[in-house]
């Protein structure tokens, strides 16, 4: 009796996990095939490959690139290893307009080495333009827009040959005037993103 009850958990629990093995591949075809038509434009870097992974709206974005798919490798350089880092870079397009790349990187939850990219090109003259931007000074404009691009107080302290205090006092002016609390309101803001600024 004995063996013939283990034989039957045994079976038992072979053919569970024959289910969820096929359940799993399941999901996995579905979000391939998600991945494969959406129009979000998606690149992940994993540790055991040299090349990423980019779906045809990825490579239909890059394409339009005159980096082409070399960006990707600046946007990791310029990331680093945190679990979820947001990036705007001027770029220019193969017709040699300029436009904003904006890109968000994220480290996938225990894949050591493993990120997702979502890219988003930003069309300049398609943009929504808040009124609010133009209450900035000259000044604190060229100030929002290196924060937009990503740039620390630092870098933009470097950048327009000022002192890191005055950045901070800009930076404090603009979120005032802009009636926003922090960066990625701000670079959202000044992109053109969305019309109303909510949390993340």
């Amino acid at each position: 009796m004995d063996l013939m009850a283990g034989l039957a958990r045994t079976v038992g629990g072979a053919v569970t996990a024959l289910r969820r093995r096929q359940e799993l591949e399941e999901q996995l075809a579905i979000r391939s095939h998600a991945l494969e038509t959406s129009s979000a434009a998606m690149v992940w870097f994993t540790a055991d490959r040299a090349e990423p992974t980019i779906t045809p709206s990825a490579a239909r974005l890059l394409a339009e690139l005159r980096e082409g798919p070399d960006i990707l490798y600046r946007i990791l350089r310029d990331t680093g290893t945190t679990e979820q880092t947001h990036r705007s870079y001027l770029v220019r397009l193969r017709d040699g307009a300029k436009d904003v790349l904006d890109c968000t990187v994220r480290a996938v939850p225990e894949q050591p080495g493993a990120e997702v990219l979502e890219l988003t090109l930003e069309t300049t003259g398609g943009r929504y333009v808040d009124d609010r931007l133009s209450s900035l000074s000259a000044r604190e404009h060229d100030v929002a827009e290196l924060v937009a691009a990503g740039l620390s107080d630092k870098q933009i302290a470097a950048r327009l040959t000022l002192s890191l205090y005055t950045v901070r006092q800009h930076v404090k002016s603009i979120y005032t005037k802009l009636q926003i609390s922090n960066r990625v309101h701000l670079t959202r803001m000044f992109l053109g993103r969305t019309a109303s600024i909510d949390p993340l």
